[in-house]
């Protein structure tokens, strides 16, 4: 490519940087990364007992070497030893932050760089035996590969600066940019801007300020970049109190749940649902005295609502003799524990219906009431009504054998076999035990009452 004319001279284009000084830069720019990852290494690993060499590394590298490139045109490294990074095809301007990132993460072998280490680390920590890394299958492996193969071409890249006339190694083509001299730089500048010039033009003050404000701009970019990199691992063990509006927000439901449940408690106190809901909200709430007064209304309203009910099926059952009021009966004495009084209510009910198959029901309720001698006596009716069942002979039986009539009981349990074979194996179990507590069973004909 000719070189660029300025008044009918070529522009001086800047001179490659001299090796031993790039070296040098590059040295000082990898110890200061190493002693940042050292130590946020060190502090993520004691801290959290985590480590992140891979995103540190990378980040690191892309805060200490990158945002100053771009924004400076030198690292630290660089600016020390009096060198520069320019765009190769316009010395006037720097590289695009995007290619500076490549030249960095790629050419200089960076990426592949941190993905070995973190390998390496994983290795340690096996054959000491605190923890461990698999890249043994699958896309783990392949990155292993492709990392060596990066860090290999990145090497062979930087021997290019020793066979190259302009001291372009394969990072600086991937970055299209060119590290100079800076005392050169400022020369080709003054040629392309012309000599003479006796004080600055108004687009050369706005330039000026631009790059004030972007010197600026880098510098907050680069401390909240090494910020993030640093705060990352300490994310998951951020624990924010949020209790007392938690708190506040379940006062605030609790005050509107009780509230409702009042009024639904004031407009039917005997309602089971609500008054149990509420009582239980109250002594969450530690309002025992409420809970107890609420109780006590509750409890005083079920036996006025109970009696009212009773009355009704009372009525009801004298008038009809169903099965359904019966039952209905029988369920609200059973909630208050009045035996005597659903007993009465049967016999009521047999008034109207003395059939063998109802005498029997009433003396299996009785039975399970533990009215054993109401009980025998209401299943033998049953029976004398034609209703001999293996079932009705089965609880004469066992109410025998509850007052202790344990041979009578036996004989009563063989009867309901022979009556109905099919309940022989449910009965086994009782026979067999009064068989080992009475010895042999004596010969009798089978008979029936």
């Amino acid at each position: 490519m000719d070189e660029p004319e300025l008044d009918g001279e070529p522009a001086a284009r800047p001179d490659p940087a001299p090796l031993g000084p790039r070296a040098a830069a590059g040295v000082i720019d990898a110890v200061g990364v190493g002693v940042l990852v050292a130590v946020l290494f060190w502090v993520h690993l004691s801290r959290t007992g985590t480590v992140m060499p891979l995103w540190t590394i990378c980040g690191l590298a892309l805060a200490w070497n990158v945002l100053p490139a771009w924004g400076f045109r030198a690292t630290l490294g660089l600016g020390l030893l009096g060198l520069r990074i320019v765009h190769h095809e316009h010395p006037d301007r720097g590289g695009g932050i995007i290619e500076l990132a490549a030249r960095e993460l790629v050419g200089r072998g960076v990426l592949a760089t941190a993905y070995l280490i973190f390998v390496l680390l994983g290795v340690v920590w096996a054959v000491f035996g605190v923890g461990g890394i698999s890249f043994t299958a699958g896309t783990a492996l392949l990155f292993f590969a492709l990392a060596w193969i990066f860090f290999g071409l990145a090497l062979a890249g930087q021997i290019m600066m020793f066979v190259r006339t302009d001291r372009r190694s394969v990072g600086d083509m991937i970055g299209k940019v060119a590290v100079v001299k800076a005392i050169s730089v400022a020369r080709s500048a003054a040629v392309a801007g012309g000599a003479g010039a006796e004080e600055p033009a108004e687009d050369e003050l706005w330039a000026a300020r631009a790059r004030r404000n972007r010197s600026i701009a880098v510098v907050v970019m680069e401390l909240l970049l090494i910020a993030v990199i640093s705060g990352a691992p300490f994310v998951n063990l951020m624990h924010f109190d949020h209790s007392n509006v938690h708190d506040a927000l379940a006062r605030k439901e609790a005050d509107y749940k009780i509230e409702n449940l009042r009024r639904q408690f004031q407009s039917n106190p005997a309602g089971r649902k609500v008054a149990g809901e509420l009582i239980d909200w109250l002594r969450y709430r530690d309002e025992t005295e409420e809970a107890e007064r609420v109780l006590e209304k509750h409890r005083r309203a079920r036996e006025e609502a109970d009696r009212a009910r009773e009355q009704t099926l009372l009525a009801g059952l004298d008038k009809q003799r169903d099965w359904g009021t019966l039952e209905l009966l029988l369920t609200l004495y059973d909630e208050h524990g009045r035996v005597d009084d659903a007993a009465a209510a049967w016999m009521s009910y047999l008034e109207a219906h003395d059939t063998g198959q109802d005498r029997a029901s009433f003396g299996i309720w009785l039975y399970n009431k533990s009215r054993y001698e109401a009980a025998i006596r209401e299943l033998r009716l049953g029976i004398e009504k034609e209703w001999d069942t293996g079932q009705s002979r089965a609880y004469i039986g066992l109410s025998l054998w509850e007052l202790g009539k344990e041979s009578e009981a036996r004989d009563a349990l063989l009867e309901a076999v022979e009556v109905e074979p099919a309940i022989e194996e449910e009965l086994r179990g009782y026979i067999e035990q009064l068989d080992e507590k009475l010895g042999p069973r004596p010969k009798r004909e089978p008979s029936r009452p």
